[in-house]
């Protein structure tokens, strides 16, 4: 839920340090959104 609220904070709000905390979430996101593709399409991520 943490990455959904940081994408709906700064969707009409382009408040620099809402901006940062949303990026600062990448590093955590791309790593568990490969893990779900993987999960849900039974494939290895390329």
């Amino acid at each position: 839920m943490d990455y959904a609220n940081a994408r709906v904070d700064t969707t009409h709000d382009y408040n620099g340090l809402k901006a940062k905390a949303a990026l600062a979430l990448i590093q955590d996101f791309i790593p568990d959104a490969i893990d779900l593709y993987q999960k849900m399409t039974s494939q290895p991520w390329k």
